[in-house]
């Protein structure tokens, strides 16, 4: 009876037929949802998913390697120098045929600074999901991350990468200043002076906090939590894929006075991934850092400091 009907329940003595590809897939069967909530599999990352799909749970790793993230990486950094050559041409022809034209001044319009910024946005999303088409590989909402959470607990871990994150800034800031001076603080980086960018009216301060705070988040967190970060912790597991992916996004930050706090930070952010399952958590986190550095400037400049 066994050998001619492998998939037998024991439970209604008659044979249990299993769709073709959830033989291995360690799916009860015979348990729904909710049973499958007290069998070991991670509250964090699905189980809304699997209500959705009829209990059968959804993929959760990425089908894009190590390798893939070097060469996007390299792709990027490309298009990166050519643009930068292209714009350097295009103004050496603009002052060519006008004289009076000075391509310094282009750094203090707004209009410009915008541009640059929205260029920027669209080079790094704009590689990466043109490479990931070109290698056929599955692109949507939720292979890049977005998936529902706990939000509570979600919660209670970014207070604590935050209250870390922000101490280590503090500690460090006061090291920087006792071994080096004022002028060597993380703070006095150009890229960090966001209050450079579109002035300091109210209007630039809402501005500011649109690009800096809520765009800025949800595009560095796709690139590298959603796409670096998953790629890297599949392939080497989280210490070392949470170090290196952390380390991708210290570099990205160009000065070396920033790199020790933007290596905890994303290291941080990288944490709040992998035990929540969803970089909604990771955005929450770095929306925060940014609100906060960008309010603190505004408030520094209106108290005259």
């Amino acid at each position: 009876m066994d050998e001619q009907f492998p998939n037998m329940s024991a439970a209604d003595g008659g044979p249990l037929i299993v769709p073709e590809g959830q033989e291995h897939s360690g799916y009860d069967l015979l348990t729904g949802p909710e049973d499958q909530e007290h069998s070991g599999y991670d509250l964090l990352t699905g189980p809304e998913d699997q209500r959705r799909s009829g209990g059968v749970p959804m993929p959760d790793t990425v089908p894009w390697g190590w390798r893939d993230v070097l060469i996007v990486i390299a792709l990027i950094i490309l298009t990166f120098v050519l643009t930068v050559v292209i714009i350097q041409l295009a103004l050496g022809l603009v002052s060519a045929y006008l004289p009076d034209f000075d391509a310094s001044t282009l750094g203090d319009s707004v209009a410009v600074n915008i541009a640059l910024t929205f260029l920027q946005w669209a080079i790094v999303l704009g590689v990466t999901l043109i490479y990931l088409k070109i290698r056929g590989y599955p692109v949507n909402a939720r292979i890049m991350g977005f998936r529902r959470t706990r939000f509570w607990r979600a919660l209670g871990l970014l207070v604590v990468v935050l209250v870390i994150t922000l101490s280590f800034e503090v500690i460090y800031n006061l090291l920087i200043l006792r071994l080096f001076g004022e002028g060597n603080l993380p703070s006095d980086v150009p890229s960090q002076q966001v209050t450079s960018l579109f002035g300091t009216s109210a209007a630039a301060l809402v501005l500011t906090f649109v690009i800096v705070a809520l765009i800025t988040p949800v595009v560095e967190e796709l690139f590298f939590r959603g796409f670096v970060h998953r790629a890297l912790e599949q392939q080497f597991g989280f210490l070392a894929g949470g170090s290196l992916s952390a380390t991708v996004f210290m570099v990205a930050h160009f000065d070396p006075r920033l790199f020790p706090p933007i290596f905890v930070l994303g290291f941080g952010l990288a944490y709040l991934v992998h035990r929540t399952g969803s970089i909604w958590s990771s955005i929450g986190g770095h929306f925060l850092i940014n609100a906060l550095g960008v309010i603190s400037q505004f408030l520094n400049l209106g108290s005259g400091q």
